[in-house]
């Protein structure tokens, strides 16, 4: 060896066998280049009759997941890597963990101390922060050690260690000589001393790091092939040295070429699924995915592509690795899994499809069509998952789009399905040629082309309007449910849907998943969440992330939407809101499946995300006040300043915050906060709170924590933990952004994209959760439900539908600032929903007592009325007439003002789908001279509302039987607030100085028609001339109880109106 060359890779004496390894860190998931590397090292010893070792390195404590171990080595068996020595099999060179070899690393760490190739540095914390410091201020390239305790004297030494001062041992790297190696794929590598850095090798709680650790290890495991990413290439030159001290044969290097991103970046988890598991879970085949994965770097000599892992492992060699980068093709990874699947024998394909079955909710057990359904399914999928998109069509209902609805309702499209309903009905076996036959048929009968037959015919039968041939789902389906799906589609009007926002416009965050979805970003995949705090109930604010999260999900392929509770503060949080906002999603039509979390699932997890910040360095406890806290945070013009317990060691910090876990402090003692910038100009970022001390119960976990992470550490980990792609925010939280991505990127996991957009702001209402709960508490309200409330249960109860509230998010869109939506525009939605499904009746809320005095007084006689003149198949009902009828006290004027056609004495008008009458007399209360009773004649000859001479009445009046009406309650709901600002109050006053007096009048003599005396809480009606009202929940059988929803007068129409003309 010479003076300026340290090293040479030396040769092997012996020929030796052939021992690899796989040593991964259990950290959390296996990334795909970990598969990679395992598979190279697997085919390798195989291809040379060698041995396998799969070893654990776990000395990076901080980081360890528990489970970790046993997730790799069941993904390791899933694929067919089986390993000959490990944590779980015998094997001469044990333990295979090496947590579990901590003596053995010592022992050689001393031998490098006496052998001069390492040393003690008792540099404390705050010397090598100054230091890195220092070194940043210089914008030097590298940021190394300076060597402070290279050259101690050894009774300098001697004395720091009895004093026990914290040490770490640090390799002694030549600074003087180059270090060169040889590598298998990029040939030889020479690195000057003076560029590395003196690595430590024992930390300061006595554990190794990787490089100490993996070199012992390969000495003394025997390993022959150090086959391994090319991220550890830099490492090499520091294991080099180590081998030379100690005077070890040095193993021969591969070093994998990187895996990259589509765009040429590192392939990250950042840009899409980067864990194996992830693409196990969507149901790619094993296999498959261990095929693709070989060929990310290496190929064969033919340059064949499909290989099971026997044929790897007869061809498989190192000469056939590339120095390039290999670029992860989500497409030819699609294209390869689908060409495994539709390898299989369909039974076996049916067997690995059947969890995802389950997952979904089918029900499968019909043998014979699920294996039809799946040999259809079989020729369109990449992935397993896949299947339930191109299955669920063929069970239960389909859900179809307003857009859709136009094309079923369509003119030409009624024709087809009459047609078809005509003559399937006429045999009972219809086979592929009998169908066929039938579509050429309705071809030339109905004069189509073929895509005028096939496109409305695929989507009533199948739901969407590609898919599998019309005789293969009619084969699936059935006759009988081919027919049934038929007759459905004749039940739809194209003026219901023709006049309906089809479907949801381009916004920005739209355009942002499909530039995600055209980049493969997340790999393909859309997730989004809804993430609620159990600390109240929904409002209408809330129905807009709602429609946006879920809605979003039901619009990409494969798009999923958790709903996830943000518990993390039990002093406000409480099961009845957590059932009542599980409630509210339900009712607005939206499910999450099996994805229902709460934060509180991942207390432990984000607890041991604490502890990795503050094990490097980017935590600390801190004893400030809540006052202090907020003092020493400055203001938005003067940066903030360090608390004095910001500079804490990490051992300290750990030992304080575990003694918070413990219940040792009180409440307010002390908090964990982030290390980042008290001078930051965003203020999020000045060292905010990560844990609070909260001695309180919590609703799921009870007593067992008294520490809760804040919002914004929770909020970012649970859209990583739960691999959320696209975590949408209001506008409130895009200051938080900035603090979402540091404490992503500060632990190095998986990254979810966060957007904001403007929350929803209603006129006349209030949507604080502060400020609703001020309403309740203080009895302004009757609760939470309370028809007044902008609530969802408070909507619901007041009669409002679930497809109006969708239909309104839907209009107002997604914007990027603060605006106030006109709550006509939401009373408009109503209107046109319950103008097509609300019965018509007659109702009298102010009841004036009308007697037909020409009328026999023992005549009773049913009148037909149309229950909904939008809907005729909602058929007419009778209604009962008599001599003594109610009408409404402002349709009589004794003295009728001009323009007032309605009641008048000596005046005639017509009674709805009765008579004409006319009003002969009037009996006046004797005190008060008060019109307490009207003497009508009625007119026989116009029964139906029209008469045979032809004259004409201006006014038709709604009216009831008095002998039969029921009597009723009514409510009469109006605004909640005299202002549409609310909060637009003089100083000195806040927003309830606006609220509306008149926000609520009872009236306790109204007559309903009869046959509303069995009508149930919430079922809605049309109240003719007046509103629409829901029967609310305080209904008994003594006394029925409507709420007005809202009335018939649409101020939105008008000012729609006027917005078009100014226009025109």
């Amino acid at each position: 060896m010479t003076d300026k060359n340290l090293t040479i890779e030396k040769k092997n004496k012996l020929e030796q066998q052939v021992r690899v390894r796989f040593a991964p860190s259990p950290t959390g998931f296996l990334h795909v280049g970990g598969l990679r590397t395992a598979l190279y090292n697997y085919l390798f010893a195989k291809r040379n009759n060698g041995k396998f070792i799969l070893r654990i390195e776990d000395t990076d404590q901080k980081r360890y997941v528990p489970g970790a171990i046993e997730n790799l080595v069941s993904i390791l068996h899933k694929f067919g890597l089986d390993y000959d020595e490990g944590p779980d099999k015998n094997g001469e060179y044990g333990p295979y963990v090496q947590s579990k070899r901590i003596k053995i690393y010592r022992k050689y760490a001393q031998e490098l101390i006496t052998k001069n190739a390492a040393y003690y540095c008792f540099c404390s914390e705050e010397r090598l922060k100054k230091l890195r410091e220092q070194r940043k201020a210089a914008k030097l390239s590298q940021i190394m050690y300076d060597g402070h305790c290279r050259n101690l004297s050894k009774e300098e030494i001697e004395q720091n260690l009895a004093n026990g001062l914290p040490y770490v041992i640090r390799l002694k790297v030549p600074k003087n000589e180059s270090i060169v190696f040889y590598d298998k794929v990029r040939g030889k590598i020479e690195i000057q001393g003076n560029l590395i850095d003196d690595q430590i090798l024992i930390k300061s709680d006595g554990y190794p790091t990787y490089h100490l650790a993996n070199v012992v290890d390969d000495h003394l495991m025997k390993i022959t092939h150090i086959i391994r990413g090319e991220e550890w290439l830099s490492s090499t030159p520091k294991h080099i040295i180590i081998y030379n001290a100690l005077e070890w044969e040095i193993p021969k290097f591969v070093h994998l070429p990187l895996l990259l991103n589509p765009d040429g970046g590192k392939l990250s988890k950042r840009q899409g699924d980067v864990a194996v598991e992830d693409y196990l879970s969507k149901g790619y085949l094993p296999e498959a995915l261990l095929n693709f994965i070989a060929l990310l770097g290496w190929h064969a000599a033919n340059d064949k592509e499909i290989y099971s892992l026997k044929q790897m492992e007869k061809v498989f060699s190192l000469k056939r690795i590339n120095k390039a980068g290999a670029v992860f093709d989500i497409k030819k990874l699609n294209w390869m899994s689908g060409l495994y699947i539709r390898q299989l024998d369909v039974k076996d394909f049916a067997e690995r499809a059947k969890p995802f079955f389950v997952k979904a909710g089918i029900d499968i057990s019909n043998e014979e069509k699920y294996l039809k359904v799946i040999a259809n399914a079989q020729a369109r999928v990449s992935n397993l998952s896949e299947t339930i998109d191109h299955s669920k069509m063929f069970y239960g209902k389909l859900n179809f789009s307003d857009d859709d609805k136009i094309i079923l309702a369509e003119e030409n499209s009624q024709k087809i399905y009459s047609y078809w309903i005509k003559h399937l009905a006429k045999q009972d076996n219809w086979s592929a040629e009998d169908i066929k036959l039938l579509e050429r048929k309705t071809i030339e009968y109905l004069g189509l082309n073929g895509k005028e037959l096939y496109f409305p015919l695929r989507l009533a039968l199948f739901g969407k309007r590609d898919g599998p041939d019309i005789p293969t789902i009619i084969d699936i389906l059935g006759r009988d449910k081919t027919i049934k799906r038929l007759k459905f589609t004749r039940t739809l009007k194209a003026s219901q849907y023709s006049k309906n926002f089809s479907s949801h416009s381009s916004d920005f965050i739209r355009d942002i998943i499909e530039e995600d979805l055209r980049t493969n970003k997340y790999g393909g995949r859309v997730h989004t969440r809804f993430p609620p705090e159990p600390n109240g109930y929904l409002h209408i604010g809330h129905s807009k992330s709602i429609c946006l999260n879920f809605g979003i999900a039901e619009e990409y392929k494969g798009g999923l939407c958790n709903l996830r509770f943000d518990d993390t503060n039990p002093t406000k949080e409480d099961v009845e809101y957590v059932e009542s906002i599980k409630a509210d999603i339900r009712w607005l039509g939206f499910d999450w499946d099996d994805r229902l979390f709460y934060a509180s699932d991942y207390f432990e997890q984000l607890y041991q995300y604490a502890v990795q910040l503050i094990k490097i360095g980017k935590a600390y406890v801190c004893n400030l006040s809540e006052q202090e806290i907020r003092k020493y945070r400055g203001t938005v013009k003067e940066p903030g300043k360090d608390s004095p317990y910001r500079n804490r060691s990490v051992e300290e910090n750990l030992d304080l915050f575990e003694r918070m876990r413990a219940g040792e402090f009180e409440d307010g003692a002390c908090v964990l906060r982030a290390k980042i910038d008290m001078a930051s100009p965003n203020m999020k970022m000045r060292d905010p709170l990560i844990y609070r001390i909260r001695h309180a119960e919590h609703h799921r976990t009870g007593n067992k924590w008294c520490i809760y992470p804040m919002y914004d550490f929770t909020h970012c980990l649970s859209d990583s933990i739960e691999r959320i792609t696209h975590s949408l925010c209001t506008l409130e939280f895009e200051n938080n952004r900035e603090l979402y991505d540091w404490f992503l990127d500060q632990l190095n996991v998986y990254h979810p994209q966060q957007i904001e957009f403007a929350r929803l702001n209603i006129s006349y209402t209030v949507m604080s959760k502060r400020k609703l709960l001020e309403l309740v508490k203080a009895g302004y309200v009757n609760g939470w439900d309370d028809p007044r409330m902008p609530t969802i249960c408070g909507l619901r109860r007041r009669g409002y539908t679930p497809e109006s509230i969708r239909d309104f998010c839907n209009r107002i869109g997604i914007a990027k600032a603060d605006n106030i939506v006109d709550i006509a525009l939401l009373e408009h939605c109503l209107r046109e929903d319950l103008n097509k499904r609300a019965p018509r009746v007659m109702a009298v809320l102010r009841p004036l007592r009308l007697v037909i005095v020409n009328y026999p007084e023992d005549k009773l006689e049913y009148i037909d009325a149309v229950n909904n003149p939008e809907d005729s198949s909602m058929g007419t009902r009778k209604l009962p007439f008599s001599r003594v009828l109610y009408i409404e006290q402002d349709d009589f004027r004794e003295e009728p003002p001009k323009k007032f056609y309605r009641l008048a004495p000596g005046r005639e008008v017509r009674l709805r789908y009765a008579y004409f009458i006319k009003c002969v007399g009037v009996v006046k209360d004797g005190r008060t001279g008060e019109v307490i009773e009207l003497r009508c004649t009625y007119d026989p000859a116009t029964r139906g509302g029209d008469s045979p001479d032809g004259r004409k009445v201006k006014s038709t009046l709604h009216w009831v039987s008095a002998d039969y009406a029921i009597k009723a309650e009514v409510r009469l709901y109006d605004h909640l607030f005299l202002k549409a600002n609310p909060d637009d109050v003089e100083q000195g006053k806040d927003f309830k100085s606006n609220l509306n007096p008149n926000s609520l009048e009872i009236l306790t003599c109204c007559r309903v028609e009869p046959g509303l005396k069995d009508a149930k809480p919430g079922t809605k009606f049309q109240f003719e001339r007046i509103g629409y009202f829901c029967v609310d929940t305080d209904s008994s059988n003594e006394m029925l109880v409507f709420n007005r929803t809202v009335t018939l007068r649409d101020t939105w129409a008008k000012i729609e109106k006027k917005q078009k003309s100014a226009f025109s």
